[in-house]
């Protein structure tokens, strides 16, 4: 004859307190449970224990994906206690909790509270420091482009050229939208323009290679210009000032021609007839731009000595046929000639004559017209003594 334990479904197991040593069989489990007269349902005795059976875990409350049980001082339940998120593939995205239980790892805001240092292998907390290391401020940004800095718009670090440069004082020193430098200056410029204080002329323009002032104040020092294309100072009056000369030749206020000839990069002396350099005065107009007007010039003399090079030295001008030639000449030893006549000064009679040469020198000569009593023109030169017709 069969033995038939207490029996009934697992719902209604749960609703009785079996008694000490009372067996009871679920139909819908197929489990067996015996009582000790405590606890609600009995004590499993076969079949497969799930969480829920045991009497410290509460799943009236079906967990969700990452979650995990936690003691809620009675039993465990599942929660998201701590930040545990969804699971992604093999990680959890979980917060971090602090000994004096401040959030050092915020998942939901993905922040890191505290100091963080590299170790050489990666970052490592420096207890004791308070700040905020915010990743979506660091690596939640558009790709830069060449050059971009990661700059704080009061949101996120972003990428951006860097537009303003303050100084201590908070004024702008550097400033990309309107290309302008304001400060003192220690270095090499490179592809930009120097500006005028009142913004209202280029000092220095990069483009054009060009420099424009009008004071240079240089001192101890001196101004090297290289250039295969020329020199040219625009001015009205133009002043070279000469500042403690002795009264010697090297010591004064001179205005310097270094010429230097080359062939093939070596340098050679310059040959009879060929010029040296000098002065020329050039005018210009509508009818003829550059014309020049008026030269002084220095070339090389006929060799008469033991100088390789001795100088002739002459006067060009412009004559009245537009012509652009040699009109008087110095040359090496010291004689001068003209390209036409020369003429002596001329006064009307003796009268006038000694009244504009008060003090005559010896060896100087006039011409006398002599429009006194005797009417007869001469020309006369100084003995030393007194004025001697010479013929």
């Amino acid at each position: 004859m069969a033995l038939r334990l207490r029996r009934g479904t697992d719902a209604e197991r749960q609703l009785i307190t079996p008694a000490e040593g009372e067996i009871i069989y679920t139909t819908d489990t197929k489990s067996v449970y015996i009582g000790d007269g405590t606890t609600v349902g009995g004590i499993i005795i076969s079949g497969e224990i799930g969480l829920d059976d045991l009497a410290e875990v509460d799943l009236s409350t079906p967990p969700t994906a990452g979650q995990v049980l936690v003691w809620d001082g009675v039993k465990f339940v599942p929660d998201d206690v701590a930040g545990v998120g969804v699971v992604e593939g093999s990680n959890y995205r979980i917060n971090v909790i602090g000994d004096d239980s401040s959030t050092l790892v915020d998942t939901v805001t993905n922040t890191l509270t505290g100091v963080f240092v590299g170790d050489g292998s990666g970052l490592t907390n420096l207890p004791g420091v308070s700040s905020i290391f915010d990743l979506n401020d660091v690596f939640a940004f558009t790709p830069p482009d060449v050059n971009d800095v990661l700059i704080f718009d009061g949101f996120n670090f972003t990428p951006q050229k860097i537009t303003i440069i303050e100084g201590a004082d908070s004024t702008i020193m550097v400033n990309t939208n309107n290309n302008t430098f304001t400060g003192n200056f220690n270095g090499d410029l490179l592809g930009g323009n120097v500006i005028s204080d009142d913004s209202s002329s280029i000092l220095v323009d990069s483009q054009n290679f060009r420099f424009s002032t009008r004071n240079m104040d240089i001192e101890n020092s001196s101004i090297t210009v290289t250039t295969t294309d020329g020199l040219q100072v625009f001015g009205k009056n133009i002043s070279l000032i000469a500042a403690q000369i002795d009264g010697s030749i090297i010591n004064s206020g001179l205005l310097t021609i270094d010429a230097n000839k080359f062939v093939n990069d070596t340098p050679v002396e310059l040959v009879t007839g060929e010029y040296l350099g000098g002065i020329i005065l050039v005018s210009k107009s509508v009818l003829d731009d550059s014309a020049p007007k008026a030269a002084l010039l220095s070339s090389i003399d006929t060799v008469t000595g033991i100088s390789p090079n001795p100088a002739i030295t002459d006067l060009w001008l412009e004559d009245a046929d537009g012509d652009f030639r040699p009109m008087f000449s110095v040359n090496s030893r010291g004689i001068a000639s003209a390209s036409n006549a020369f003429k002596m000064t001329t006064y009307t009679d003796n009268q006038d004559r000694d009244t504009n040469i008060p003090f005559p020198e010896p060896g100087m000569i006039v011409f006398n017209q002599r429009d006194d009593s005797t009417g007869v023109p001469q020309f006369q030169g100084y003995d030393g003594t007194a004025w001697i017709d010479l013929h």
